[in-house]
């Protein structure tokens, strides 16, 4: 029966506790990967709203603009 070739030292480094501590490290930069990864999305849910928001706004001003200038041409 073969052993796959690093799993004597894996052995090894888990009974001195290393394993559990590299896992650590790995769980923990995942979840700081996995929050990076959903501030980015927010920043950019956030940015889509502000432009969605900002074409709302010049689309009533063009409309309002239009409506001022009806009213003065009926004057």
């Amino acid at each position: 029966m073969s052993v796959e070739p690093g799993w004597a030292e894996r052995a090894r480094r888990y009974e001195r506790g290393e394993v559990e501590e590299e896992e650590e490290e790995d769980r923990k930069k995942r979840r700081t990967r996995k929050r990076r990864r959903y501030e980015r999305e927010e920043v950019e849910e956030e940015e889509e709203e502000e432009e969605e928001e900002e074409e709302e706004e010049e689309e009533e001003e063009e409309e309002e603009e239009k409506r001022e200038m009806e009213v003065q041409e009926e004057i």
